[in-house]
């Protein structure tokens, strides 16, 4: 990531973050879709030039996923949603700012990560069992989100990685 191109979509995409949280403040809509679309389509390039992957191409993902939301919450006028969104993004901007720096995860995080994928099986039946559609779809999602990092942050290989 230390070319200089990545490091200038960088500051440009902490530049337009910073600018959406003023608009949103002042809940000026014109201003805050212009940021929005600037930050949807800054991300594409920004993991190309940056050969992003795991974690931090996932953080990334996931707050273009959030400015789109917001961008159409933004439209409808909305501003309630779109001010728990950008909550919801500016989190999402922290912990990919952490993830695109940390060298990976240690012996020990992949033995909690499996611990907490342990425990969110269990909360799956409970859900099932109890016939909870909402809380269903929502554990479910969370582990085919959390299965496949999983998977690559702890180099699951062979049986084990088929088994998941």
């Amino acid at each position: 990531m230390a070319d200089d191109q990545c490091q200038k979509d960088i500051m440009y995409l902490h530049e337009e973050v910073e600018k959406m949280v003023e608009d949103v403040k002042a809940q000026n809509a014109n201003n805050t879709e212009a940021v929005l679309k600037a930050l949807i389509s800054t991300v594409p390039a920004l993991e190309k030039v940056c050969h992003l992957e795991g974690e931090c191409q996932q953080d990334l993902n996931m707050v273009e996923e959030l400015a789109q939301k917001m961008l159409k919450s933004t439209e409808e006028g909305n501003w309630n949603t779109t001010d728990e969104d950008c909550r919801g993004l500016l989190h999402m901007y922290e912990k990919a700012h952490t993830d695109c720096r940390s060298p990976g995860p240690t012996p020990d995080q992949c033995r909690q990560d499996l611990f907490n994928l342990d425990i969110y099986v269990r909360l799956l039946g409970e859900t099932v069992k109890a016939q909870q559609a909402e809380d269903t779809e929502a554990e479910l999602k969370y582990m085919v989100a959390e299965i496949p990092r999983f998977e690559k942050a702890c180099n699951l290989t062979g049986n084990c990685e088929r088994d998941w």
